[in-house]
C-alpha cells in the first residue's frame, strides 16, 4: 500500500475516534445533568421540550418534576432545537422511558420518535400527536374542545355580523399546531349558534394571524387587525400574554361594547377584563396539570406496560357569572 494512502486512513481513523469520544463525552454530560437526583429512584425518566418554547414549557416541566418525585422517579429535562441532543438518540441516554413535547420539524420528530420505539422504550407525547402507524400514548388539551368553548363564548357576546379575528402563537404551541381541529370547534359553537339565533344565516368569516415568543407582540397584531379589518366582529387569543396586551389595545381603540373578545388564560387581569364585561370569557389550560399527568402515564406504562392511549387534561373557563358567584360566596363568608 502506498504510504500515502497509508497517513489517510490513519488519519481517517483518528478522527472517528475523535468524533465517537466526543458523542460519548457529550451523552455524559447529559446524563449527569437530571433535574432530580437518581438516587435509589424506581425508574429514570427523560423528558423532551422545545428549547424556546416560552413559559408554557416551564410551567410543564415544572409539574412533570413533581410527579417524578412523587412516583420516586428520577427525571432528566432534555430540549429539543438547534445545537441539542436529537430525538434519535434518546435511547441511548440509558433511561426507562421518555416523554416527548414535539415542537420543531415533524419529519425530523417522526424520525426520532420511531427510533425510541424501535429501541422498546416506554414513550408518551404530550401536548402534539405526531402522526405514525404506531399507536402512542398522548396526553394534552382536546383542541376542538378548546375552539368550541372559545366558539360558545363569542356567540353569547357578537353584537355585528362579520370577521373573526383569531390570534394564535408560538408562546401556545398546542392550539397552533392544532389550529384546524381548534377552528373545527369554533365552527361548529358558530353554526349551532346561527342555527338557534339566526334560522341558519351566512357563515362568519374566520381570518388568523400569529404572534410571537414577544409577551408584547399581541398589542401590534391588534393595530395591525383592526386596521385591515373593517367588518371586524371578535377576537380570540389562544396565548395568556396575548389576551393581556391585545384586551389593552382595543380598550385603547375603543373598540370595547363593539366586537366579541375571547381570551385565554387566568392572569387577575384577565379576571378583571371579564368581571367588568371587557371580556366575554378565558379559556384556561394548565400545562402544569399536562406536565404531571404524562409524567403518572409515563410511570404507569413503565411499570405496567399499560397506560390510556389518549388523556384529555381538560379546559376550564373564566365567565362573569362563575365570577360573581365566587364574589358572593367569599363575602358570605
Amino acid at each position: 500500500m502506498k504510504f500515502p494512502v497509508r497517513i489517510a486512513l490513519a488519519v481517517t481513523g483518528a478522527l472517528s475516534v475523535i468524533s465517537l469520544s466526543a458523542s460519548l463525552m457529550l451523552l455524559r454530560g447529559l446524563l449527569s445533568q437530571g433535574d432530580t437526583a437518581p438516587g435509589s429512584a424506581r425508574f429514570h425518566l427523560a423528558l423532551f421540550v422545545p428549547r424556546d418554547g416560552g413559559s408554557f414549557f416551564e410551567t410543564l416541566a415544572e409539574g412533570a418534576l413533581q410527579a417524578a418525585a412523587e412516583n420516586d422517579a428520577a427525571l432528566s429535562i432534555h430540549y429539543l432545537g438547534p445545537d441539542s441532543l436529537s430525538l434519535e438518540f434518546a435511547s441511548l441516554l440509558g433511561a426507562d422511558g421518555i416523554a416527548v413535547c414535539p415542537g420543531g420539524s415533524e419529519v425530523e420528530e417522526r424520525v426520532g420518535l420511531e427510533s425510541i420505539s424501535a429501541a422498546g422504550l416506554p414513550l408518551v407525547l404530550i401536548n402534539r400527536s405526531v402522526p405514525s402507524d404506531l399507536p402512542r400514548p398522548f396526553v394534552g388539551v382536546n383542541n376542538y374542545d378548546w375552539g368550541k368553548r372559545a366558539g360558545s363564548f363569542v356567540e353569547s357576546s357578537l353584537r355585528r355580523p362579520g370577521t373573526l379575528a383569531v390570534i394564535y402563537s408560538d408562546k401556545a404551541p398546542s392550539v397552533l399546531a392544532e389550529r384546524e381541529l381548534f377552528e373545527m370547534g369554533l365552527n361548529q359553537a358558530l353554526g349551532e349558534g346561527r342555527a338557534s339565533r339566526l334560522g341558519g344565516s351566512a357563515e362568519t368569516p374566520i381570518a388568523s394571524w400569529k404572534t410571537g415568543l414577544n409577551p408584547q407582540d399581541a398589542e401590534h397584531i391588534v393595530y395591525e387587525i383592526v386596521h385591515g379589518t373593517p367588518d371586524l366582529s371578535g377576537v380570540i387569543f389562544t396565548d395568556e400574554h396575548d389576551t393581556v396586551a391585545g384586551c389593552q389595545a382595543l380598550i385603547d381603540l375603543n373598540l370595547v361594547g363593539r366586537i366579541s373578545i375571547v381570551g385565554a388564560g387566568s392572569q387577575k387581569a384577565i379576571e378583571d377584563y371579564v368581571r367588568k364585561g371587557i371580556m366575554a370569557g378565558s379559556v384556561v389550560v394548565d400545562p402544569s396539570v399536562i406536565g404531571q399527568t404524562a409524567i403518572n402515564s409515563l410511570v404507569e406504562l413503565c411499570a405496567t406496560g399499560y397506560t390510556s392511549n389518549s388523556v384529555d387534561t381538560g379546559i376550564s373557563v373564566i365567565e362573569r357569572e362563575t365570577l360573581a358567584r365566587s364574589r358572593v360566596a367569599r363575602t358570605r363568608k
